[in-house]
């Protein structure tokens, strides 16, 4: 019966596999270089392993955490890259002005970035108001003094 069945995936025939009898497990259709990774051998052919559910779940989770930490690695190696705390990230978020922001996580008073990126303090509190936008020239100046990129200002 199993070989004149229909055929869904070369080797595999449409009753190679019963959920009742073969416990759930789902047949898994991967490279061998990610099936050499789970922890029972593969049944393998050129292009096909069958693991267990569990360990396909556990493959995926994995493959997610490693593409993950290649993403953290990268920003945690770009010398152009910040953490910022979570507090103020939020506050950005919620949309209050990234100068401010940015402003206060360096510990700076208004006058002395007023002073730092040569504008006026009357300038730059209605930059931080949000009442001005601020001209290109003045935000590359408060981003040269705050030490940020001018696109963490926008």
């Amino acid at each position: 019966d199993v070989l004149a069945s229909r055929m869904i995936c070369k080797p595999l025939h449409l009753l190679d596999c019963c959920v009742e009898t073969d416990n759930g497990n789902c047949i898994i259709v991967t490279s061998m270089d990610r099936a050499k990774d789970c922890r029972h051998t593969p049944v393998a052919n050129r292009v096909l392993a069958i693991v267990p559910l569990d360990e396909h779940e556990e493959l995926r989770e994995a493959l997610a955490e490693a593409a993950d930490a290649e993403a953290m690695r990268r920003v945690r190696d770009d010398p152009d890259e910040e953490d910022v705390p979570v507090a103020f990230a939020r506050r950005m978020w919620s949309g209050e002005s990234p100068v401010r922001v940015w402003r206060e996580m360096r510990g700076m008073s208004a006058t002395r970035l007023a002073a730092g990126a040569n504008v006026s303090r009357s300038y730059l509190s209605a930059i931080e108001r949000g009442t001005k936008r601020g001209s290109a020239d003045a935000l590359k100046r408060l981003a040269a003094a705050l030490g940020v990129g001018i696109e963490d200002l926008a």
